[in-house]
């Protein structure tokens, strides 16, 4: 699965990936949930299972239900 977003965001760069990495926070990001795979604090080599969004613009034949991330 692919995809291309961009966005500016007035904030320091530490500031957004803190946020953008918080795998509690996921849902803001891509409308999809998060599970932690791993006990904290997330850092490399932590892993998080992600849900898809219902809503995200692939076609349902592209659409994957989950799938697994690993930090770093």
């Amino acid at each position: 699965m692919e995809f291309h977003v961009e966005q500016t965001i007035h904030a320091a760069p530490a500031d957004v990936a803190q946020s953008m990495f918080d795998p509690d926070l996921e849902d803001r990001w891509t409308g999809g949930k998060a599970e932690k795979l791993t006990p904290e604090p997330i850092g490399v080599g932590a892993r998080v299972r992600t849900a898809a969004c219902s809503d995200c613009a692939a076609p349902s034949s592209q659409k994957s239900p989950s799938s697994s991330q690993s930090a770093g």
